[in-house]
């Protein structure tokens, strides 16, 4: 399969057939090794393409992103496009966001180190974001408002699914109710 995706002069034929052997599950042959490189020329190729398009047209470059993530499945440049859309998401799809990080800090092989390295730092932030909303929720319940904080942690718990702002705003609703 290397020699007929080096060979191939169409781009997405190639693609096709490097992305099939970095995701075949075997490790440590020549071939391997060189197909993670090839398809992280590709993914950085296409990343830059994106990146332009942000500048003129944000719904076409997410767009894109989807696209790049499918097309590369199982490699790095996905999970980077991942990263990426999970970054745009933030804002007005949380939940969202945190999943696909989740999903990406996940991955332990080593091809994917700096992609998930760098999916940790954006998760920790949207955490810490987080972990100050818990804290304001618990100050407007200290206030005498304990509905309103109640009502905002259980929203954070939402928000927040499989990270530890779920469990701390969780745990605050249970010590609310124990009042």
């Amino acid at each position: 399969k290397w020699r007929d995706a080096s060979a191939s002069a169409d781009e997405a034929k190639a693609l096709k057939l490097i992305v099939e052997i970095c995701t075949n599950g075997k490790k440590g042959y020549e071939e391997i090794e060189k197909a993670f490189e090839k398809v992280a020329e590709y993914g950085e190729k296409r990343l830059k393409r994106v990146e332009v398009l942000f500048t003129s047209d944000e719904a076409a470059a997410l767009k894109a992103l989807e696209q790049l993530s499918a097309d590369f499945k199982g490699t790095p440049p996905a999970a980077d496009a991942e990263v990426w859309l999970a970054k745009r998401e933030k804002e007005a799809k949380l939940a969202s966001a945190i999943a696909r990080l989740l999903k990406v800090t996940a991955i332990t092989d080593k091809h994917f180190k700096a992609t998930v390295d760098g999916a940790q730092a954006t998760l920790d932030e949207i955490v810490a974001e987080g972990l100050a909303k818990v804290e304001t929720a618990q100050k407007i319940a200290a206030a005498g408002e304990v509905e309103a904080a109640k009502k905002s942690l259980n929203k954070l718990t939402i928000d927040y699914k499989g990270t530890e702002v779920a469990k701390e705003a969780s745990d605050a609703v249970k010590e609310m109710d124990k009042r």
